[in-house]
């Protein structure tokens, strides 16, 4: 049974390191991109079950890229989108 894929977009290389490891260590195939720009290749190549979106990235606002993803995700197949953000302030 293959594991199930989950795309990582985080642009700060500790936590994707230590969250990365942890996930794969819980059994899953994880794969991170640290810009939008590459969050959305991989996510139109990898075909995530799980989407872990940071939203205070450089190059975009995360919220946007969510909507994106979810609205080009075929009807039968199933995204889950996980937001998080290490900001006090994530709108700034």
């Amino acid at each position: 049974m293959p594991k199930p894929r989950i795309l990582f977009v985080e642009d700060e290389d500790y936590i994707a390191r230590v969250i990365k490891s942890s996930l794969e260590d819980a059994g899953y195939e994880v794969f991170r991109a640290n810009s939008l720009v590459q969050g959305r290749v991989e996510a139109a190549t990898r075909s995530p079950e799980l989407l872990i979106l940071d939203l205070g990235l450089p190059d975009g606002d995360g919220t946007s890229f969510s909507r994106r993803a979810r609205a080009t995700t075929p009807k039968s197949k199933r995204l889950t989108l996980a937001l998080m953000t290490t900001s006090p302030n994530p709108s700034a």
